[in-house]
């Protein structure tokens, strides 16, 4: 697919080309990360190429979004247009049906929708699809980035105002592991949840109660940091996006 612009003046700058690579992975991660929903793109395959071209009267410039060896941009999942079109419309169904059971004001959609997820879905690190929507929804087998991405396409679905959070998170035995998480806002203050949490592995199996489960949800700033450490760059060119500002305390 080429690119109908003209980059001429970036390009012809000392490290213009590097400068352009850096915006392409920045605009590629920042796309990834607000649109959960293309589930079926592998972003890893979007290569940016730049032919250059010179002669008398100067040097020109054309650029192409391409596959490099690979056939599609799909995720090796999902090979063809119709295994494609199918996952979405089987998505789409079970999103259809979460968003007519989470009625209500703002906090009643955010928290039905929360529990849905969390009485429905199992951690499962060994699952192909196990960071994105489909692993959720309809595999029902995620890791931390699926839950965290379905739960934002539910969100979005709902109309409330919601973001990915990647960064760090440091567990009860000390472990810190790279993690993703939401922000929330509600009556115009921003919350955080960590859906993944909330939904912990019982030893022997069991059911999870209500105050565990929503023990990371809609909380503040002050609790959150104690274990959870956002990371504000979201690519290796270091470009900063700001985060909210979270409420310091939970939400009541």
């Amino acid at each position: 697919m080429q690119i109908n612009y003209d980059f001429s003046m970036l390009l012809s700058k000392e490290n213009g080309e590097k400068e352009l690579n850096n915006s392409y992975n920045d605009a590629i991660n920042a796309l990834n990360l607000d649109i959960p929903d293309i589930f079926y793109i592998d972003f890893s395959s979007m290569y940016l190429n730049i032919e250059t071209s010179t002669n008398i009267f100067g040097t020109k410039y054309k650029l192409y979004i391409n596959t490099g060896k690979k056939e599609t941009y799909h995720n090796s999942q999902f090979s063809s247009q119709g295994q494609v079109e199918n996952a979405i419309l089987q998505v789409e169904n079970i999103k259809k049906q979460i968003c007519e059971i989470s009625t209500g004001n703002e906090y009643e959609k955010i928290r039905k929708s929360h529990d849905w997820l969390i009485e429905n879905l199992e951690y499962e690190s060994s699952s192909n699809n196990r960071g994105n929507v489909y692993g959720a929804l309809i595999e029902k087998k995620v890791v931390c980035e699926g839950y965290s991405r379905a739960y934002k396409s539910i969100l979005d679905e709902l109309g409330i105002n919601n973001i990915l959070v990647t960064g760090t998170a440091t567990n009860s035995k000390g472990i810190t592991e790279d993690h993703m998480w939401n922000y929330i806002q509600i009556n115009n203050t921003w919350y955080a949840v960590d859906i993944t949490w909330d939904d912990p592995i019982i030893q022997g199996g069991g059911t999870i109660s209500t105050a565990t489960k929503h023990k990371y949800f809609l909380i503040g700033s002050g609790e959150l940091f104690k274990t959870h450490k956002e990371k504000e760059a979201i690519s290796n060119s270091g470009k900063i996006y700001k985060l909210p500002i979270l409420s310091s305390v939970k939400y009541k």
